[in-house]
């Protein structure tokens, strides 16, 4: 009984440490039908690309908006090891891919922003 207390307890406390961890989930969408879909740790500020067995993104800028950034960029390997550099506008939603073997294509990532810029005309 003892021990199954431990693992209960055990088990609790790795789930509410899970709760406070800020991440978003986004995919977006290229004009040929192509996705992409990233895992955003906030409090981190990391990025996995699920889409490549959550392969762990090397991140050059993540962005601030309480500071005015806006611009997440982040590089990867793709299918036949193929470099891929993204270039996401987390306000406006929008996704530019450059490839080491000439692909360039942006697109969409929703509708709405993915990291919610503060208002600058609120109290």
């Amino acid at each position: 009984m003892a021990n199954f207390l431990f693992k209960l307890i055990v088990l609790l406390f790795i789930f509410t440490s899970n709760l406070k961890a800020e991440s978003i989930t986004v995919k977006c969408y290229l004009k040929d039908d192509k996705s992409y879909t990233f895992l955003f740790d906030t409090d981190e500020k990391t990025v996995k690309w699920l889409d490549q067995d959550n392969q762990n993104m090397q991140v050059s800028i993540f962005p601030d908006v309480e500071k005015g950034g806006r611009l997440l960029i982040m590089g990867g390997n793709g299918p036949n090891d193929e470099k891929h550099t993204f270039i996401i506008d987390v306000i406006k939603s929008v996704i530019n891919v450059n490839t080491n073997l000439g692909f360039s294509e942006s697109g969409r990532c929703g509708n709405k922003s993915i990291i919610e810029a503060p208002d600058p005309y609120a109290d």
